[in-house]
């Protein structure tokens, strides 16, 4: 395992609605990365520290995409492939625990849903409506939005919506 394949595998993971095939050994090898990567960046700070820096963050979105994308499916009751190590215990006790709280919640008296004004958007936020499909993306923050259908209605960052808008991929909703 080297930086660029841990980029690699980063780019896939955000790029894929399924886990990226990985190595069995993948955290363990990541994290030899990364303690290598750290020791090298202490004692060669102008060579190694952007890449130890890099290596952390690629590391860390990795661990959140993959978990993200485990429990979305595990909650969906999807299959998923590609799960190693640590992840098929996780894959397990959330299954578990969803098993566990669907016969407890089904056999009681429905769930009244909370009230909430549908006119109401959060602070920082807007409405939109899409006009065309827009791809998956990974905005400037980091952060992936879409993808979206066309006629979809979002509350989204304000930011994004207005690139969106910008972009002719959305309209404003009035609030």
């Amino acid at each position: 395992m080297d930086y660029h394949k841990l980029r690699e595998i980063e780019r896939e993971e955000l790029e894929s609605g399924m886990l990226a095939k990985v190595s069995p050994t993948f955290y363990g090898e990541a994290k030899a990365l990364l303690q290598e990567l750290k020791k090298k960046a202490s004692e060669q700070p102008s060579l190694y520290y952007r890449e130890y820096e890099g290596a952390e963050r690629s590391f860390s979105k990795i661990i959140t995409k993959r978990l993200e994308k485990i429990m979305l499916n595990t909650a969906k009751n999807e299959e998923i492939s590609n799960l190693v190590g640590p992840e098929i215990d996780l894959h397990t006790a959330i299954r578990g625990a969803l098993t566990t709280f669907n016969s407890e919640v089904e056999g009681s008296e429905p769930i009244k849903e909370a009230k909430q004004d549908k006119d109401f958007t959060p602070e920082g936020k807007m409405k939109i409506v899409t006009t065309k499909y827009v791809d998956a993306y990974i905005a400037p923050n980091g952060e992936q939005y879409g993808p979206y259908a066309e006629g979809e209605h979002l509350i989204i960052d304000a930011g994004e919506a207005k690139w969106l808008i910008d972009q002719g991929y959305a309209k404003k909703l009035d609030d």
